[in-house]
């Protein structure tokens, strides 16, 4: 697979958090604030909490998406190519799964 990324922000690799640390941590705070809020979501009890809590689960992924954008584009993070072949193949194995439950 083809990887792809950006040059890394240099950053001094002391025993204190640098910027990539707290970044990765911000990320990994929002991501399971979004699940939380994902399962407030079905939980809700009627539709005015349901509407706030979906207001916060839209700007927390925002946050989610902006921070892992963030990230990347310092080459902290990379992501893989995948071959078209692969895709088809997960999409084959998805829809065998959904025509088992019909």
């Amino acid at each position: 697979m083809t990887k792809i990324n950006n040059p890394q922000v240099n950053i001094l690799k002391t025993t204190q958090m640098n910027d990539k640390d707290y970044l990765k941590v911000l990320l990994e705070i929002e991501k399971n604030l979004s699940n939380n809020i994902s399962t407030a979501l079905n939980e809700a009890s009627c539709d005015q909490m349901f509407n706030i809590e979906f207001i916060m689960f839209t700007e927390i992924q925002g946050l989610v998406r902006d921070l892992y954008e963030m990230i990347f584009d310092c080459g902290w993070t990379n992501l893989e190519k995948i071959e078209k072949e692969k895709i088809n193949e997960f999409l084959k194995e998805i829809e065998t799964n959904l025509n088992q439950l019909i």
